[in-house]
C-alpha cells in the first residue's frame, strides 16, 4: 500500500475539485505507517490581465466583475475541498493563491514542498484555460516531488495491483521505479518496458532482467518487456501495453531540454500527461 502521508492536491476547476481531492484523500488515508493521513488543497491562480480602465471596452465595473467571480471560484474550490476531507476522514487544509504577479507553478510548489506527493489533473484540451493553469510535467520537472496525473476517470480502485515502468535506463526512469513500488499494493505486479524506434532498442534494454530482479527482491512480481515502436509514438506503445496489461498506473519519468526545461517537454511526457486513460506517476 501507498507510503504516501502527506499529499499537496491542485484543485484549480469546480467540475474536476472532487475528483482530486477524493484521489489525494484515498492515497493519505490508505498509507503505511502510523498516523493520520493529510491532504492540502492548492489552489493558485495568476494575477487578472493587466486591464485598465484605459483599455478599449473594459471599465472598472467590468474589473470588479472579474475579480468577484475569480473569488467565488476560490470560495467554491474551498467549499468543495472542507465536505470531501470531511467525508473520507483525513485532515486537510486549504490554501488559496490568488492575484500571483509571480510564475503559477513557483507559487504552488511552495506550500507543496512540504508534502510526500502532488496529485494533480491531467490536461484538458477541452478547457480553455487548460494551457495556463493544467502543468503537471512542470510540476513534475520543478517540483522535486513525484506527481500523480489523474485522468477524468478518477483514480480508479485502490490497491494499485498492476504497475508499468517505462524504462530506458535513465536517472529519471530509476527515480518512477523508486516512486511507483511506494503505492504499489505489496502484491503487485510490476512490467517493465523498453522501447526501441525503427528497429533499433533502447541501449538499456539488457539491464532489463537485472531491474526485474531488483523489483522481485522487492517481493512484487516483475515481468520486462522489450517492444520497437513499429512507426507508433513512444508514448501510444506504452499506452498500448498499459491497456493490455490492465495496468493501474503508469510511472515514467518526466523530462525537460536545457535551460528552457520547465517550458518544453519529452513528447513522451506530454503525451502520456494529457492522453493517458489511466493515473500517470510523473517524475524527475
Amino acid at each position: 500500500m501507498p507510503r504516501a502521508r502527506t499529499i499537496a492536491v491542485q484543485i484549480n476547476d469546480e467540475r474536476r475539485a472532487a475528483r482530486l481531492i477524493d484521489a489525494a484523500a484515498t492515497l493519505a488515508r490508505d498509507g503505511g505507517g502510523g498516523g493520520q493521513g493529510h491532504v492540502i488543497g492548492i489552489a493558485a491562480f495568476p494575477g487578472l490581465p493587466a486591464l485598465t480602465v484605459f483599455t478599449p471596452g473594459v471599465t472598472g465595473s467590468l474589473m470588479d466583475e472579474l475579480v468577484a467571480e475569480q473569488k467565488r471560484q476560490v470560495d467554491a474550490l474551498g467549499t468543495v475541498f472542507t465536505a470531501r476531507i470531511a467525508a473520507m476522514g483525513v485532515t486537510g487544509e486549504f490554501r488559496a493563491l490568488t492575484g500571483l504577479r509571480s510564475d503559477v507553478v513557483t507559487a504552488f510548489l511552495g506550500p507543496a514542498r512540504a508534502c510526500d506527493l502532488i496529485v494533480a489533473p491531467t490536461r484538458d484540451e477541452t478547457w480553455a484555460l487548460s494551457p495556463i493553469l493544467d502543468f503537471p510535467e512542470r510540476l513534475a520537472v520543478a517540483g522535486g516531488l513525484p506527481v500523480l496525473v489523474v485522468p477524468a476517470t478518477g483514480l480508479g480502485a485502490l490497491p494499485l495491483r498492476r504497475g508499468l515502468v517505462a524504462w530506458n535506463g535513465s536517472r529519471e526512469a530509476a527515480r518512477a521505479l523508486k516512486e511507483v513500488l511506494d503505492i504499489l499494493a505489496r502484491d503487485a505486479v510490476v512490467t517493465l518496458v523498453s522501447v526501441g524506434e525503427d528497429g533499433r532498442r533502447e541501449a538499456a534494454a539488457p539491464t532489463l532482467d537485472e531491474v526485474a530482479a531488483l523489483v522481485r527482491r522487492h517481493g512484487f512480481e516483475a515481468e520486462a518487456v522489450v517492444v520497437d515502436a513499429g512507426g507508433r509514438s513512444v508514448g501510444r506503445v506504452i499506452a498500448d501495453i498499459a491497456s493490455a496489461r490492465g495496468a493501474d498506473v503508469v510511472a515514467l519519468g518526466a523530462y525537460g531540454h536545457s535551460r528552457w526545461r520547465e517550458l518544453m517537454f519529452g513528447g513522451v511526457t506530454r503525451e502520456i500527461a494529457a492522453n493517458l486513460p489511466i493515473p500517470a506517476l510523473l517524475t524527475h
